[in-house]
Order: C-alpha cells, then structure tokens, then sequence
C-alpha cells in the first residue's frame, strides 16, 4: 500500500492492521485489528481457529460505490481472513474491487502456507483475485534477502495493479 501511495495513485488508502503501524503517512487511515492470540502459544500467535469479526468502523470504509483494492499477504490471521470475508462481502454487495495478495515465503512455516493456500483454492476461481508466491518471485530476481523480498513483492503487487487497471481500459 505505501508503495502505491509513494508512486502518486490517487486514492483513499485504509490500512486495516494487525500489528498497528504508527509510520504511515498522515493521509493514510489506519484501522487497529487485534487479532484474537492463542492463548496455548502463551499470546504470541494469532488463533487461526477462531473466525473473524470484521472491525465496525473497517465497514464504513467500504459503504460508497468506488472501486476497491485489497492488498494483503496471506497467511496470518488479519491477512488471510479479511481477505476472505471482504472479498465475500464486495462480491456479495457488487462492488467494482480487486484483491492482489502473496502466498507467504516457505520458511514462514507449513501453518501459513496452509492457510495461504486454503484461501487462494477458495478465491482463485474468482476473475478480480490476483496472487503470486513470493518464493517464485525471490527465485525469478534470485534474491535471498528478507528486507529486498519484501520490496520486490511490494513492486509486484503494483505492477500487478497497474497491468489490471490498463486491462480494464
């Protein structure tokens, strides 16, 4: 999302997350999502067995008929389940949205690739759910770094974007 703010989209930019990010830029609102903690990890993770209660005031960010953009990377609790209910929900509702997500680096563990890819079965039949795996993209830059993956992802998930929206003109 920063990327897309930093490269001049024009938008309205709400960041529902978990944990809270205080750095992003004061046009950028931002919405606190505690995820539920699992509480046999002593708090540390996320309980992915328990379902999502979408944040109220995350609703309202989704009321008026624009077009929306879901940026996530799947496999952790907020990322993986808002995704699924808001895609649910936008579909439901005929909302103009697309998702873009990334299926979680391998060694982010077999539970968030599990979860990662339940969700993109579910999804990926749908014609506005874009994903790609960030260990094929890592390979394709052949870059081994963390810190650059994340940046090479941010970048794909723009370019996804921009590919979509000329597409659609």
């Amino acid at each position: 999302m920063e990327t897309f703010y930093r490269r001049g989209i024009k938008a309205r930019y709400t960041c529902i997350t978990d944990p809270e990010r205080k750095h992003l830029p004061k046009d950028i609102h931002s919405i606190h999502y505690c995820s539920p903690k699992d509480e046999a990890m002593r708090g540390t993770l996320a309980d992915m067995s328990v379902p999502l209660v979408r944040p109220e005031n995350g609703k309202a960010v989704f009321s008026e008929n624009h077009k929306y953009v879901l940026l996530a990377g799947l496999g952790s609790y907020t990322g993986t389940y808002m995704v699924e209910e808001l895609n649910i929900w936008l579909k439901e509702n005929n909302k103009d949205f697309m998702s873009i997500c990334s299926i979680p680096f391998r060694f982010e563990g077999d539970l968030r690739t599990k979860h990662a890819e339940r969700l993109k079965n579910k999804l990926q039949s749908l014609p506005n759910f874009k994903y790609f795996e960030l260990d094929i993209l890592m390979e394709k830059f052949g870059e081994k770094s963390f810190p650059k993956g994340l940046k090479i992802a941010a970048d794909e998930m723009y370019k996804l974007f921009k590919y979509e929206i000329e597409k659609q003109s």
